[in-house]
């Protein structure tokens, strides 16, 4: 038998340079064994990866689901605007920044499109393709409430249906550390006063806060998948 995947993995390592969401063969066998479960709605997903057109698929009712993976941490390292404000930080915080995001805590899975929310995450100005303000959307989505995802959001419906409601969707992605306990709310990484300001860090103090809130995240869900990867056998064919 083969051993759990280690939630400290990074999945630049296995992914011979190339995209890890595409490239990577533990990362899919990640979101293989840990989305492979009982749904809120009833039934359960049993994802599968012999079709190699699909990334991830499963059958559910008269459907299928097809899955793609997504890294959902916004360093920000690459982008030419942020030089200025980067080029102020130790080079090591900025690659342990990037190394810790493309570990599992950094992941998440979409449904294909069109319409793409990995796509318009990322080129949404308000969303800057961060992980908290897309969860705010998916929030306000099962709320019934105006966002800057609608678009991608409501022509997936049937995805998010899948969930129930937002605690179902938080809960089966193991997400939990982006919440609040006592008021179900969004842990912002940086202060939030709604989506007509840019995503991106302004300056040096709102990057560091950032980077800082992004990574305990990611090392918070580390730990809970791992805790979960324990509870939790497998009997997916290895």
């Amino acid at each position: 038998m083969r051993m759990e995947p280690d939630a400290g993995f990074n999945f630049q390592s296995d992914a011979k340079g190339k995209d890890p969401d595409s490239h990577s063969p533990m990362l899919r066998r990640f979101h293989q064994r840990l989305w492979s479960k009982p749904l809120p709605s009833g039934g359960e997903l049993r994802l599968r990866t012999d079709d190699p057109s699909r990334y991830l698929w499963a059958s559910i009712g008269s459907g299928d689901v097809v899955l793609k993976s997504d890294s959902i941490i916004q360093t920000f390292s690459y982008w030419q605007r942020m030089k200025p404000i980067l080029s102020t930080i130790d080079v090591d915080d900025i690659a342990a920044f990037d190394d810790l995001s493309y570990t599992i805590g950094g992941m998440l899975v979409w449904p294909v499109g069109p319409p793409s929310i990995n796509q318009d995450r990322g080129t949404s100005r308000a969303i800057a393709d961060r992980i908290d303000l897309t969860l705010e959307c998916v929030r306000l989505h099962y709320a019934r409430e105006k966002h800057p995802l609608e678009r991608a959001l409501v022509g997936n419906s049937w995805f998010f249906s899948l969930f129930r409601d937002f605690s179902g969707y938080v809960e089966f992605f193991l997400l939990d550390d982006l919440i609040d306990t006592a008021s179900r709310s969004v842990r912002f990484f940086l202060p939030f006063t709604g989506f007509a300001a840019s995503g991106v860090p302004a300056n040096l103090d709102e990057y560091r806060t950032f980077m800082d809130r992004s990574m305990r995240f990611v090392e918070a869900r580390n730990a809970r998948i791992a805790a979960w990867l324990e509870k939790h056998p497998s009997d997916l064919e290895r």
